[in-house]
């Protein structure tokens, strides 16, 4: 009896080691399967946080683009205001001196005419010199 007792409690021996060796086997396969998928799990919360931090980072530099364009953009709106205000005076300068040029004209007419009327004057008395004492007057005279 104490031999079947022997080999019975060997044989239990063998199959309940036979079945602790499944159970731990089993408990290393779901261990690895569960961090397995554990590391998939930070893997996705990774990629996700990656995805979050590049959509800020796209949003943060497309604003600082848009920025730059509307700065630019007013910069430009105050250049032409200020080119428009300058024409502005250019062509009230233009038409003064438009207005100040024809008076300038109609003055230089009006001298030139003037100043002609004595050399005809002194023309004209020459002339009547000439003819009238043309044979007493030598060329010293």
């Amino acid at each position: 009896m104490r031999k079947y007792v022997e080999l019975k409690d060997s044989l239990i021996n063998e199959q309940s080691l036979k079945e602790l060796s499944n159970i731990k086997t089993n408990y290393e396969i779901q261990k690895a399967e569960k961090d397995a998928e554990i590391a998939l799990l930070k893997k996705d919360a990774n990629i996700t946080q990656m995805k979050w931090i590049t959509t800020f980072c796209g949003l943060l530099a497309l604003l600082v683009v848009l920025a730059m364009f509307y700065s630019r953009f007013k910069l430009q709106l105050n250049t032409n205001k200020a080119l428009e205000s300058k024409n502005l005076e250019i062509e009230k300068r233009n038409r003064e001196l438009v207005i100040s040029n024809q008076a300038l004209e109609q003055f230089a007419h009006i001298a030139s005419h003037d100043l002609k009327e004595p050399l005809r004057s002194i023309s004209s008395f020459s002339s009547l010199l000439n003819k009238k004492h043309y044979n007493e007057v030598d060329d010293d005279s």
